[in-house]
């Protein structure tokens, strides 16, 4: 038979017909499937070198038939009947020889053989798994090792393999190193104890038997640490278990926050509902702090002075408060904005309910520790609203008491600022209406410079005369910091201005550059100030000398009338304890008087109650008295259940009815006696 009829196919006793033969690697001829696995002289394996090259086309073939039922052959159509004769006399397989199964069965034996002697295990693995990898893709069987250069093998790499390529290539062999271990040991893997089931054991058992294996494992774990190592481990352990039962629930956080959002909303709607009604009030029913602030930032003087009338919020609060909140009050912020009519409300309210000395206070207070600025500063330092404005505030506040001298934490005063921000009629207003600019003109802050030194760098160009036109008025200057090569600039004299500073050379003066007038100006008055400040020191120190001396005389009066007023209160103070003594005294004498005048009145009542026993009349009188006697005690015996009382003789309940009535006489004329004495001698003494 022709080599062609025997490649188109070739048929299987019970099986379907197979297609073309797999060549066997690593011979020089092309065999068939049943000549590669028929068993020969030598061996009926494989060879180890196929093997282990992963041959796996080869075994999936015999795998294949091994699946395949022996079942009676399949009827063959007839025109296929001719070929199908012809191949299957052309099978070398001979009719006494084995089944190809049995053959098969065969080879699969020895390889096992041989892969449990080198330590593996050929996976049987189900019908649906077979010839497929354990990531589910297309590769060898469950426990069968890759072929080389394939999926993930050792092979040599391919020529020209990209950077791409190679990390594929290297994921695939980790993924490969990982599935021929998880093969390997997948079934030498212990079974822990806690996991061991017990035939008969309920739930809780179960529960109880893991829980002991997991104490046991943290014991085994503690005891490779120290005594005092697990004390802290434990101490840890417990601080950790009472901080989570502390810790609330998740349900209760949702609740929590499920109240918070209502209650925010109810606020919101609460707060939209006032705003849209033009209120100025929150949920509470209470008027919103910002909003205070707010109106005395913008002079609102009617709703700050409706909400002092009926809050009795206090003026001389500060705002310390929130992320707006610097420490000023209502008058730092009211001056600050140049609001005059707000800050004379603010003044005479202060006057009106604390008086001058808190009013001097309140003047002079400062916004906080940090900053130290005075409501005299914020209107001096302020560019806000029209300087008209501005200085009405100033004249309110140096009227009541304002200090001119007083300073911020960085030693400015208000002349300082005035100087800074260049405003000539603050600056005028303060030199011309106050006696205290000159001492203010002369004090130094932080960097040890004046206001005039302030301006100074503000306003005017140092330069240096070279010559004077006496004709026209007029000086060629040079500017200092300028090149010799620049030409001269001529400048009439008024624009010159001499340095304050002493121990200069005369022709080094100030140039007045005009392009800002105002700072200009503010320098020539300062510098006048300085000028003449020799005159005006002289004629303060006298005022203030005079001054000082009205004060000390106030002071010495003050002090002989606070002596006065004290022995006074000495005197008055001795006179009502000696008028307390004699009333005392005089409330004796009369009670002794009163004693002897009763007591008087009371004999002469006894004596005549006994003559009157002595008479018919007296005799019937207590005679009947001795008879009640008698009658009271049987019923008190009675009343209290005690037996009936012995009859008293006659002569001794006549004698108790004599003494109550004399008793009853004496007594009646004690209690007319003290009336009588009090109707004619008076107990008030005042």
């Amino acid at each position: 038979m022709s080599q062609v009829k025997q490649e188109k196919a070739t048929e299987v006793p019970g099986g379907p017909p197979m297609e073309d033969p797999l060549p066997v690697t690593g011979t020089n001829e092309s065999k068939t499937v049943a000549e590669a696995i028929t068993p020969t002289p030598t061996t009926l394996a494989p060879s180890p070198e196929a093997i282990d090259k992963g041959n796996m086309e080869t075994n999936n073939k015999v795998q294949k038939l091994e699946m395949t039922p022996t079942t009676p052959t399949t009827p063959i159509p007839e025109s296929k009947t001719t070929e199908s004769k012809t191949t299957t006399k052309a099978s070398p397989i001979s009719p006494s020889s084995l089944s190809i199964m049995e053959r098969a069965a065969a080879a699969k034996e020895q390889q096992r053989q041989y892969l449990a002697a080198k330590g593996e295990q050929i996976s049987e693995g189900k019908k649906s798994g077979e010839g497929k990898n354990n990531f589910g893709g297309s590769g060898p069987p469950k426990g069968m090792p890759p072929p080389p250069g394939k999926w993930g093998g050792s092979g040599p790499p391919p020529k020209n393999e990209t950077a791409k390529q190679k990390r594929d290539r290297q994921r695939r062999e980790q993924d490969a190193k990982r599935l021929r271990q998880s093969s390997k040991f997948a079934s030498k893997r212990p079974v822990s104890a806690s996991r061991k089931g017990v035939i008969g054991e309920t739930k809780e058992e179960k529960l109880k038997r893991r829980q002991d294996a997991l104490d046991e494992k943290k014991k085994q774990r503690m005891s490779r640490f120290s005594p005092a190592q697990q004390k802290l481990l434990k101490r840890g352990k417990q601080s950790r278990d009472y901080w989570s039962k502390q810790k609330p629930s998740k349900k209760e956080n949702e609740e929590k926050s499920e109240r918070e959002k209502k209650e925010k909303e109810k606020n919101d709607a609460v707060k939209n509902k006032n705003n849209n009604n033009g209120s100025t009030k929150n949920g509470n029913g209470k008027t919103d702090m910002n909003d205070i602030w707010r109106a005395c930032e913008t002079g609102d003087v009617k709703f700050i002075k409706s909400h002092v009338q009926h809050s009795r919020w206090d003026v001389r609060r500060h705002h310390d408060r929130g992320p707006k909140g610097f420490g000023a009050t209502p008058l730092h912020k009211a001056c600050w904005g140049c609001h005059p009519l707000l800050v004379q409300w603010l003044l005479e309210h202060v006057e009106r309910k604390y008086g001058k000395d808190e009013l001097l206070k309140y003047v002079n207070c400062i916004d906080s520790q940090a900053s130290k600025v005075t409501p005299l500063l914020e209107a001096c330092r302020t560019k806000v609203g029209f300087m008209k404005d501005r200085l009405n505030v100033l004249n309110m506040l140096l009227k009541n008491g304002a200090n001119l001298r007083s300073k911020d934490v960085h030693g400015d005063n208000c002349l300082h600022w005035a100087a800074r921000t260049g405003s000539l009629p603050v600056v005028r207003f303060l030199l011309k209406m106050t006696e205290g600019a000159v001492w203010a003109s002369m004090d130094e802050n932080i960097l040890r410079k004046r206001p005039i030194d302030l301006a100074l760098e503000q306003c005017c160009d140092r330069v240096k005369i070279m010559t004077k036109n006496e004709s026209d008025d007029t000086a060629d200057v040079r500017v200092e910091n300028v090149p010799s090569s620049e030409p001269l600039i001529t400048v009439a004299m008024d624009d010159l201005f001499p340095l304050p500073l002493h121990g200069t050379d005369e022709n080094i003066m100030l140039l007045a550059t005009h392009r800002a007038y105002a700072r200009d100006a503010v320098y020539a008055q300062l510098l006048r100030l300085v000028q003449g400040s020799n005159v005006r020191l002289k004629i303060q120190r006298n005022r203030e000398r005079r001054e000082n001396d009205k004060k000390r005389r106030i002071l010495k009066i003050q002090s002989e009338r606070e002596n006065i007023i004290e022995l006074a209160r000495s005197t008055c103070m001795d006179a009502e304890a000696e008028w307390i003594r004699q009333r005392e005294s005089a409330t004796t004498v009369r009670q002794l008087a009163e004693d002897a005048f009763v007591q008087q009145i009371m004999n002469k009542e006894i004596v005549e109650a006994t003559s009157f026993l002595d008479s018919t009349e007296g005799k019937r009188e207590y005679k009947k008295r001795a008879t009640e006697i008698q009658n009271r005690r049987k019923e008190h015996a009675l009343s209290k259940g005690l037996p009936k009382p012995k009859r008293l003789p006659a002569r001794e309940a006549n004698a108790l009815a004599k003494k109550e009535l004399i008793n009853e006489r004496a007594e009646s004329a004690r209690k007319q006696g003290i009336r009588d004495f009090r109707r004619k001698n008076t107990h008030k003494f005042e």
